[in-house]
């Protein structure tokens, strides 16, 4: 995460757009920027080799282990500041992608889901990947001084 973080600064100063893609060993709870410690039970995740860190994002708890991570960074576009355009964006490239692939996959079109979560993937928000009906890749973004990442 401090690698995603470090990008974001190299955007802002390059003005380069980079795609980071990573695995994690060991497995890892990643938390959004802001959520509480009290949603995770620490003492199992100790217990189970589970490593913890904090996102420069916002959003919910991911358990990343035998999956794909992602990082996109690049400046913000000149007078775009629609957080929800930018997800759709990313979302709609995500999912051509993914398509080349022969993956079936959609955009959420709202949001979907009850309450307070924890977990990122309980969840699906608008512009997210699904597979019927289900949230295949989960996304964030955080904006600093003319960059997104």
């Amino acid at each position: 995460m401090a690698i995603d973080e470090s990008l974001l600064e190299t955007v802002r100063s390059s003005g380069d757009s980079v795609l980071r893609t990573y695995g994690w060993n060991p497995p890892t709870l990643s938390l959004g920027y802001g959520q509480d410690l009290d949603d995770i039970d620490l003492d199992r995740c100790h217990q189970l080799g589970v490593g913890l860190v904090r996102r420069p994002t916002g959003g919910r708890a991911v358990l990343h282990w035998n999956e794909l991570t992602y990082c996109f960074g690049s400046l913000s576009p000149e007078g775009d500041d629609s957080i929800q355009k930018t997800y759709l964006t990313v979302g709609r490239c995500l999912q051509k992608g993914l398509r080349l692939f022969g993956v079936d996959v959609e955009l959420s079109r709202g949001r979907v889901g009850s309450g307070h979560r924890a977990a990122c993937f309980a969840s699906t928000s608008r512009s997210e990947i699904t597979v019927r009906g289900r949230k295949l890749v989960g996304s964030a973004q955080r904006r600093i001084r003319g960059a997104l990442s």
